[in-house]
């Protein structure tokens, strides 16, 4: 774990072109180079089957062709997404609401441990913040500030 502050050359240059930039993101792994060329994979929490797979597959074509993945880490669309970018060999990147520190969903849990294995973890959060409801728009800005455009399958 560690931090990476907005001042550091680690720090991801689309984040501090965005409106209240967060001063550090904590980082579980490291941050992958050229996480500036990531799309962001996103959708409804109570999605299709169809949608599911569809999710998968846009992840995984793209990560394919060089993308990196980033998504919230949800146990809906964004599970699909991390999954189809890990089965692909790429990279995902999540992007908590809640602190590092903090399982959320807990049920992925065994996801985010394959993610630390090939991806990123990432929070604006200290460690132990518990998600909330109000951390979701802070949360979508990071997603959308640190990628090139956002894929949204409802």
């Amino acid at each position: 774990m560690s931090g990476c502050t907005v001042g550091d050359p680690a720090y991801p240059q689309s984040l501090r072109q965005i409106c209240d930039s967060p001063l550090i993101l904590y980082v579980k792994r490291e941050l992958p180079q050229n996480i500036d060329y990531s799309l962001a994979v996103v959708g409804s929490h109570r999605p299709t089957r169809y949608r599911e797979k569809l999710s998968y597959d846009i992840a995984y074509a793209l990560t394919e062709n060089g993308l990196k993945i980033v998504s919230g880490g949800a146990h809906d669309i964004d599970t699909y997404a991390h999954q189809g970018a890990l089965d692909a060999g790429g990279h995902t990147v999540v992007v908590m609401r809640c602190g590092l520190g903090v399982i959320y969903p807990a049920s992925n849990q065994q996801l985010f441990e394959k993610i630390v294995a090939s991806g990123t973890l990432i929070s604006e959060y200290s460690m132990t913040m518990p998600p909330r409801g109000s951390n979701f728009p802070q949360r979508n800005r990071l997603i959308s500030g640190l990628t090139l455009g956002t894929v949204v399958s409802v």
